[in-house]
C-alpha cells in the first residue's frame, strides 16, 4: 500500500506545516534499531515515533523483546508518548494512523503533542525500553542510551539548526543526572556507567 518512507515524509511534512513540532532527531542504524526512527519535541517536551508502512506491520516489533508481555505489562501504562505513526488509505491518498506503542490507544494525529512527554520521564522511559530490547546481534551487546550520540534540531520559528552528541545535550538538560555517570570507552562506541 506505502512505504514506510513515505508514511514519514508525510508526518514530517504535516507535524511542520501544523507547527507539533520545533525540534527533529532523526535516527538511523543501531539507535534505530534499539529504541525507534526519531524524537520529536515541542516546547521541550518529547515524542518518540517508529513509523511503518502500515498497521500490519506493528507485530514486528514485538519479536525485538526478549519478552515482550512483560515489556507490555511494564511499560504499558507509561507509553502516552511513544508512538506508532502509520499509512493507511482515506479514500484514495495516504491519512496517518497513530497508536501508542504497548497500549495501542489510538489518537489523532493534531493530538500527538498533548501527549509529549517531560525530559526526565522520557529519559527514564527510554532507559527501561532499551533494557527490554534484545541484544543487538550487529554490535557488542544491547543498545544504552550513550548509543544515542548525536541529536539534530531544528526550529520552525527561526530555522536555527542544531547539531551535538548526545553527551554535549544530556549534560546540558540533565546536569543532575548526568553527573551521576561517566563515560567509558570501547572497541565499539562510548558507553556511560554509574559511578561507584
Amino acid at each position: 500500500m506505502f512505504w514506510e518512507k513515505t508514511v514519514e515524509y508525510a508526518f514530517l511534512w504535516r507535524a511542520a506545516q501544523a507547527e507539533i513540532v520545533d525540534f527533529a532527531s532523526p535516527m538511523s542504524g543501531k539507535q534505530e534499531r534499539g529504541a525507534g526512527d526519531a524524537i520529536f519535541g515541542k516546547d521541550a517536551k518529547l515524542l518518540l515515533i517508529e513509523f511503518k508502512a502500515s498497521i500490519d506491520d506493528l507485530k514486528t516489533e514485538r519479536d525485538k523483546f526478549d519478552d515482550y508481555p512483560t515489556a507490555k505489562e511494564l511499560l504499558g501504562n507509561s507509553d502516552d508518548h511513544h508512538f506508532f505513526v502509520y499509512g493507511r488509505k482515506d479514500e484514495s491518498r495516504l491519512a496517518l494512523g497513530l497508536q501508542n506503542f504497548f497500549s495501542e490507544k489510538t489518537i489523532n494525529f493534531t493530538d500527538i503533542h498533548k501527549y509529549s512527554a517531560g525530559q526526565i520521564f522520557f529519559k527514564k522511559y527510554l532507559l527501561q525500553f532499551l533494557a527490554l530490547r534484545k541484544r543487538d546481534e550487529r554490535g557488542a551487546g544491547k543498545i544504552q542510551l550513550s548509543d544515542y550520540t548525536s541529536i539534530i534540531g531544528f526550529n520552525l520559528d527561526n530555522k536555527i539548526v542544531q547539531a551535538c552528541t548526545l553527551s554535549e545535550y544530556a549534560q546540558h538538560i540533565f546536569p543532575s543526572i548526568m553527573n551521576e555517570f561517566e563515560i567509558t570507552e570501547n572497541s565499539d562506541s562510548p558507553g556511560m556507567k554509574p559511578r561507584m
